[in-house]
């Protein structure tokens, strides 16, 4: 599936899994939207999303932290980060 699919069925149901979080970062790179050291990370307690290194989930800790909040505001926070690169 496309990245806007992903993010239109999150929007419409107002629901996102981890698994779907991992699998719109895959659509993301495949579509080259994102760079592929990022992802994108659900935060079910929270009920929103940031952008990490992949590198975050390891011991060495990275400092990129963007938080994105709503899935609204994914693609404006991606295309940030795309100016600033």
């Amino acid at each position: 599936m496309k990245a806007s699919t992903y993010i239109s069925k999150i929007q419409k149901e107002q629901i996102c899994s981890i698994a779907t979080a991992e699998k719109l970062t895959e659509a993301l790179h495949r579509e080259g939207l994102l760079d592929e050291n990022l992802v994108v990370r659900f935060r079910p307690l929270f009920g929103d999303f940031d952008i990490l290194e992949k590198s975050w989930f390891t011991i060495q800790k990275s400092n990129v932290f963007i938080q994105v909040g709503k899935i609204e505001n994914l693609m404006v926070v991606i295309q940030e980060i795309k100016k600033g690169a």
